[in-house]
Order: structure tokens, then sequence, then C-alpha cells
């Protein structure tokens, strides 16, 4: 490693000579780049990609996919929003000088599972508090949870569990929230309409 003297010389036909020297005019040196990211991410997840590459490049850039991104690029941490599963490729390409090293890393994108409907038992009532028996009918997940209050925003979860019961406590039309989330960690959601009325009694 270092920087190196090239020293060139040249004679004619004639017998004459000359000479040429560079100083450090090769500046060879080990570089290891390298892209720090989870090995997989789910769909519409934002991944974080670090450049932990040393020594330190002078400039790099990034590729998803072959094209060029405008997305956060900020002391070496690069992220972005994938909105297709899939296969997808990162290119990291490194500047040191005169020298340039490109890499690239795939990443897994997979995709969210699907909440299906599911099944809300309103037994019959008059009047007061309302107790509601709800069953998630999805298949392949490992978590459901569960938010009654469309109210209150971030949406909080309220109840775990494929069967759940909740107390409706004034008459409205209802959105309840579905989280459902598969083995491979990925989540999504899925909202109906609970409509709980009194009887018109007259």
């Amino acid at each position: 490693n270092g920087a190196y003297t090239v020293k060139l010389a040249v004679e004619n036909s004639v017998g004459c000579r000359d000479t040429l020297v560079k100083s450090s005019y090769l500046n060879v040196g080990n570089f290891k780049s390298e892209i720090t990211s989870p090995a997989f991410s789910c769909k519409d997840a934002t991944v974080e990609f670090r450049n932990t590459s040393l020594p330190t490049p002078t400039s790099f850039s990034w590729l998803v996919d072959g094209m060029y991104t405008m997305n956060n690029n900020y002391n070496g941490i690069y992220t972005y929003q994938f909105t297709t599963a899939g296969k997808h490729t990162i290119q990291l390409t490194n500047n040191y000088g005169n020298c340039t090293e490109v890499i690239t890393k795939e990443i897994e994108v997979r995709a969210l599972p699907e909440p299906a409907p599911f099944i809300a038992n309103v037994p019959f009532h008059c009047a007061g508090h309302v107790t509601v028996a709800f069953h998630d009918t999805t298949r392949g997940v490992v978590q459901s949870a569960w938010n009654f209050d469309q109210y209150n925003y971030p949406l909080s979860v309220q109840a775990t569990g494929k069967d759940v019961t909740h107390t409706f406590t004034q008459e409205n039309a209802w959105r309840v929230t579905l989280f459902v989330t598969d083995a491979n960690g990925c989540s999504n959601s899925g909202e109906q309409q609970v409509r709980i009325a009194y009887p018109n009694v007259r």
C-alpha cells in the first residue's frame, strides 16, 4: 500500500536519452466496500442501508434496481421504501480518489398479509352497553390485533387474538380496524363498519 513514484526512461535510434519522473503517481490501497442491511424487509417498509466501507470513500452513490434515486443519503446511511414485493438489487459505488469500486447486494421484499373480512356478532339489544364478539377469519397469520376507537389517532391496539370482545357504550356506526401479522413479521390492516343502533320504540 502507499504512493509510488513512476520513472520512464526512453532512448531514440541515435542514442539520445531522456527520463520522466512522476512522484506519487500511483496510489495503491486496499479498499473494502461493504453494504450493511437486513436480509429481507416487508413491502411498503422503509429500509436502511449503511455504507460501512473501509476506508471511508471520498464520495459514493446508490442505485436501486439500476435506477438513481433521490431518497435520503446522509452520513453513509441510505433509506428507501420498497413498494413492490420480490428481489431487489442495491448498488453502491465508492470513489477513492482516482479509484472506483462498485458492489451490489440483493434484498428480498416480502408481500404483506391480506386481512380477510372479520365476523362481528352483534347481539340483540334495546339500549345501554352492547358487547360484540369479533372473529378474525384471516389464514396464515400469527397475530391479530384490534382497534375499536375511530376517533383516536394514531390507532392503538386495544385487543389481541383471533377471538375478542368489545363493549360499545353508545349508538354509532363504529369503524373497527383489524391488524394482522404473518410469520415474516409483515403487517397489514383492514377495517369494517359495525353499526350499533337501538330500536325505535314508540
